[in-house]
């Protein structure tokens, strides 16, 4: 055990282990080792957001309706986790040439032009601009709305038994009336859930 650990430490490795919300140095570190630990910790808190998101696009695109179901394990909102993806996918690895922080790139995210967006981070490069500066000088110069950032895309195929299922469950509400201009109701599932919203048109709802 003592050979394999002093092995990882000349390969440049934790010199210690983390243990659920812990992290135990080794007793014997170096003072070089533990500066080590100190630099690791602060790449990972800088770039985690862009880890998460490389790794959403990529269980998004190789395992289809299967990786929603492991989002969670991030502990990330869902607004985080869609920030992530997008992010990510505005600025693929070869375009986060910039050394800002993540939050900057996000700031401009929702520009379309790639030129515009270019220019803004080069401008929190020269200016030496916070997140939120950022925000300002782009709402001032660029003038564009902020963007909503899309969900994340569902699948497009809709399993047959499932589909069936929802068409003869359709057919049944026809002859169901409604007496409230608009009603919603969630149905809870093993795998999921199904929002339903009702509305009345306005044709129905006027009085005789």
């Amino acid at each position: 055990m003592d050979g394999a650990e002093v092995a990882t430490k000349s390969k440049g490795g934790m010199a210690g282990r983390f243990k659920g919300r812990s992290y135990e140095v080794n007793a014997d570190a170096t003072y070089e080792e533990w500066v080590h630990v100190g630099n690791v910790l602060q790449e990972t808190q800088r770039n985690v957001n862009w880890w998460i998101g490389d790794w959403l696009l990529h269980g998004e695109s190789h395992f289809a309706e299967k990786y929603s179901q492991a989002t969670h394990l991030t502990g990330k909102s869902d607004v985080t986790l869609r920030n992530c993806a997008w992010v990510a996918s505005v600025f693929p690895p070869e375009d986060r040439e910039w050394d800002l922080s993540y939050t900057h790139y996000l700031e401009v995210s929702g520009v379309r032009d790639v030129a515009d967006r270019r220019w803004l981070l080069d401008k929190a490069v020269d200016g030496e601009l916070t997140a939120l500066q950022l925000r300002a000088f782009r709402a001032e110069e660029i003038r564009k709305e902020p963007v909503v950032l899309p969900p994340p895309q569902a699948p497009s195929v809709i399993p047959d038994e499932l589909k069936g299922a929802i068409e003869a469950f359709s057919s049944h509400l026809g002859s169901c009336p409604i007496t409230t201009p608009e009603s919603a109701m969630v149905i809870q599932f093993p795998w999921g859930h199904l929002e339903m919203r009702f509305v009345r048109s306005p044709s129905e709802t006027q009085q005789p």
